[in-house]
């Protein structure tokens, strides 16, 4: 096994102990540490820690307490870059502090941490007394991991997890909003498991009076698991009798609230039961400011189990970084819908991460991308690069690419949109081996399924174009990296006008599909695999595109061949024309 094969599985095995941690760990991340010596072979694990429940101990203190001396001259894994300051409310070392009077030889490091505590400092107080330090291994995982925790530090807010269950048809209660029987108890205990993750639940006030949750963890041994419920309640409508009341002596209840006077009134002095005053945002609970008092409590996952109308807030004001979607075996024939405007926008740019049969149920989790939540991404159509697949993993729902390139990745932050062939994917992981600087992206079942993805193996060639900053020159379009169609080149012509000097322009043929004809003008613009182009002429359902040798020449133009079928983005100039022009039409 190779050095950084080696390094890999045991970072595997760090990120799995890790994941146990999750929903116990707050107000830190949960993070696992081994002890391990690579003398011997194979090697031998001296010692492993997860961070402890409440935050304390740390990972890598528990690890080297229990490899004791035989940690000297051994590698440290760790999820998360050691802390290097000492907390206020804490008077033990830092992890770093440990780290050196153990004696480690080597530390490899999943990722980053950008906490006050370490914020690089661990790693670079590591490097500096001349440990060898290892950083990135599997980071993307590691960031999907600590996504909570960085959150929390760099955006004052949780992770949020949307959860919603919905009939075969699409909705989640009768047309009075009455609640109805949708799932059964196989997809009722993978709830459970979801709650066990999380540090707090979120519902409104409507649920808790219409069907009287009680929002734990009722999972055989895993009722110590059960997460801060919290109930957003702007009148101060809820009544004494709620079980989730009853029961707050067990697992506590945080009641969000704009009428702070009547919710007292109503309630009283209650064991378990806090009562928080909010500020409005038009007559609601404002929705940033408690998510930004979850994140002072210590909060970094939570999951909203509400109503569409609660729901639909939390996606549409940009608060969704993951959607569970439960779908039961049977139609309701009317009712309120499951799926707002708000969720339905979300998911135009989410991934299809997990699927799973459930008994007779469905559940579907989705995740969203990075540079989505932010705001769509926007590329010109400008191939900056030809990237080469030099790794190709997964299959069916989901495949991860390893891309070489020349963009130097230290100018590439995990999250960030590259568009492949026209198709924005997000970055997971970046690094340089064997002389050669790579990023890797992934692929989920949507994107394989309307694009050639599913084709890509080692040795494919890509067009590349990064994403644009604000001030950058528009050079062609304006292309946002989502794929509308394969078209398919019909024909090839070369026309060479002075092929001794310039070399070749080619003509090509495309026929696209017939509910994208409409779209396509001549001197229009098209985007075909990622490359900006001017429409010639339009017949039918076929349409020409003139390529000058530059272009052939820095895309991978110059190998398209008859036959070959390329992703097609219309121009969306011409898209909300046509939908225009139906409006006019219809009124």
């Amino acid at each position: 096994m190779s050095a950084s094969s080696r390094d890999e599985a045991f970072m595997r095995a760090a990120l799995a102990l890790a994941r146990r941690g999750l929903g116990t760990t707050a107000p830190n991340p949960s993070v696992a540490a081994l002890v391990v010596d690579e003398t011997r072979e194979p090697p031998v694990m001296l010692g492993r820690g997860v961070t402890a429940p409440s935050g304390r101990p740390h990972a890598e203190d528990l690890a080297l307490r229990q490899a004791g001396e035989a940690a000297r001259g051994a590698t440290l894994y760790v999820t998360l870059e050691p802390c290097s300051r000492r907390s206020t409310r804490y008077f033990g070392p830092a992890c770093t502090d440990l780290i050196l009077s153990h004696g480690i030889g080597r530390v490899v490091i999943a990722a980053r941490d950008p906490s006050p505590f370490a914020a690089d400092e661990g790693t670079v107080r590591l490097k500096a007394a001349s440990l060898t330090v290892t950083e990135g291994v599997l980071e993307a995982e590691a960031a999907a991991l600590n996504a909570g925790h960085v959150l929390r530090v760099q955006k004052n807010r949780p992770f949020l997890r949307i959860k919603l269950a919905e009939t075969a048809d699409g909705f989640a209660a009768t047309p009075d909003r009455r609640p109805i029987s949708i799932t059964g108890e196989a997809a009722r205990a993978f709830v459970h498991r979801l709650r066990a993750d999380c540090d707090a639940i979120i519902t409104g006030i409507e649920t808790v009076l219409a069907d009287d949750p009680m929002l734990d963890v009722r999972l055989p041994g895993m009722a110590d698991f059960s997460p801060l419920r919290v109930i957003l309640d702007s009148r101060g409508r809820v009544t004494p009798d709620r079980r989730i009341l009853a029961d707050a002596t067990r697992v506590p209840v945080l009641i969000a609230t704009l009428d702070l006077a009547a919710l007292r009134a109503r309630l009283g002095d209650r064991p378990g039961v806090e009562l928080l005053g909010m500020p409005a945002d038009r007559g609601r609970i404002d929705l940033a400011a408690l998510l930004g008092a979850l994140a002072a409590r210590g909060i970094t996952r939570a999951m909203v189990e509400a109503g569409p109308t609660l729901s639909d807030a939390f996606a549409a004001a940009g608060f969704c970084d993951e959607f569970v979607r439960l779908t039961g075996p049977d139609p309701a024939g009317n009712g309120l819908p499951a799926i707002g405007p708000g969720l339905a926008g979300w998911l135009r740019y989410a991934d299809l991460s997990e699927e799973r049969a459930l008994d007779r149920d469905h559940a579907r989790v989705y995740a969203g991308q990075r540079a989505h939540h932010e705001g769509q991404m926007m590329f010109t159509g400008i191939v900056t690069d030809i990237g080469e697949i030099v790794m190709a993993e997964g299959e069916g729902k989901l495949r991860r690419f390893r891309i070489a390139s020349t963009y130097d990745p230290a100018t590439i932050a995990i999250g960030a949109s590259i568009a492949c062939s026209g198709i924005c994917l997000t970055v997971v992981a970046k690094g340089e081996s064997e002389g050669r600087r790579w990023f890797e992206v992934e692929t989920a079942a949507e994107t394989l399924r309307l694009t050639a993805a599913g084709q890509w193996q080692v040795g494919t060639k890509l067009n590349l174009e990064r994403a644009m900053r604000l001030g950058d020159e528009l050079g062609g379009h304006l292309v946002t990296g989502h794929v509308d169609a394969l078209a398919e080149i019909v024909t090839r012509e070369n026309v060479t006008p002075d092929e001794a000097n310039w070399g070749a322009t080619a003509r090509f043929t495309l026929r696209v599909p017939a509910p994208l004809h409409r779209f396509i003008a001549a001197k229009g613009s098209v985007t075909l695999d990622g490359v900006s182009l001017t429409v010639n002429s339009v017949e039918a359902d076929r349409f020409t595109v003139l390529l000058i040798p530059h272009t052939l020449k820095v895309t991978t133009w110059g190998t398209r061949q008859a036959g070959d079928k390329v992703h097609l983005e219309v121009d969306m100039m011409a898209r909300y024309a046509a939908r225009l022009a139906e409006t006019l039409k219809q009124g």
